[in-house]
């Protein structure tokens, strides 16, 4: 047995145990506008350990669905090319945005998976008839839609919420040791309710955070291989999986929290994707709740 699986096993005993509450929600639209498509190069969101549980959830639907796929690669400027969803496109980002823009502008064809949409001039100007934009709030569905483009505009659901089944992903990749034991050693001092709040830009910054789950591995890239996705994605599954009660503000937290069967109280962030999300698909879920903004 590899050793640092021998160690991910210590840290995590019970992580064969872990059952998903599953989700029903329609995909007939998003499948259709993906297959007729035929083959096209797909790319995740960069992003924190919460978007590898959005592309991992991403990649497990795409299989189960007989999706036509491969992953873009990193000098690539793919003709037919979908992008991953998530959060990325808020005032907050964009400033990031400009090459994968860059790539939107040279294809035929481009479908982004559902995502937020917040304050983003730069972003609107590059919609045309070639886009294809799902949303996973009304919020941003009617901004987009305000704006008058050419491109298709559709309301939809967060993209990890079509996850089916714990990932695989029990070997710790080497750049990730150092963060997995010092995360480890943090996530051991909380109790059974944990205030699992953001720290960085979106966060309203009156929150008490014992630990910000979704900053403990930084930044993963767009092309991580998919090795790394399904270990992030289940070691966030693991990670909540301690607790009876999570509180938080950051939306997959909150999701993986939900997924596996802790009770899950949500706070806004800063231009309300969160209280979105919920509205559009998460009231159904006795065990999460959308809580008001108290200082």
């Amino acid at each position: 047995m590899n050793f640092f699986k021998k160690i991910y096993d210590k840290f995590f005993p019970d992580q064969e145990v872990i059952s998903l509450n599953k989700i029903n929600i329609d995909d007939t639209q998003l499948l259709n506008c993906l297959h007729e498509l035929g083959m096209f190069s797909y790319m995740p969101n960069s992003g924190n350990i919460g978007d590898m549980l959005i592309a991992s959830a991403t990649l497990q639907w795409f299989d189960a669905n007989g999706i036509k796929y491969k992953r873009t690669s990193e000098n690539e400027t793919p003709d037919i090319f979908v992008y991953g969803g998530g959060g990325a496109w808020t005032r907050d980002y964009i400033q990031w945005m400009g090459p994968l823009m860059n790539k939107m502008k040279q294809a035929k064809k481009v479908i982004i998976l559902p995502s937020s949409f917040n304050d983003v001039p730069e972003f609107i100007k590059i919609l045309d008839e070639r886009f294809i934009v799902f949303c996973r709030e009304k919020k941003s569905y009617d901004y987009l839609k305000s704006q008058k483009t050419k491109a298709t505009i559709l309301l939809d659901h967060d993209m990890a919420l079509r996850m089916n089944r714990v990932p695989d992903g029990k070997e710790i990749p080497k750049k990730y040791r150092k963060q997995y034991k010092k995360m480890n050693k943090a996530l051991q001092k909380l109790h059974k309710t944990a205030d699992l709040f953001r720290t960085d830009v979106e966060s309203h910054g009156h929150y008490k955070s014992d630990f910000d789950i979704s900053d403990a591995f930084g930044w993963f890239s767009p092309y991580e291989k998919r090795e790394t996705i399904d270990f992030a994605a289940r070691t966030m599954l693991n990670m909540v999986n301690k607790f009876d009660k999570v509180k938080t503000d950051r939306l997959h937290v909150g999701i993986a929290s939900m997924f596996v069967g802790a009770d899950v109280e949500l706070y806004d962030n800063s231009y309300g994707k969160i209280s979105g999300v919920y509205e559009n698909s998460l009231t159904e879920f006795g065990n999460v709740s959308l809580m008001q903004d108290e200082e």
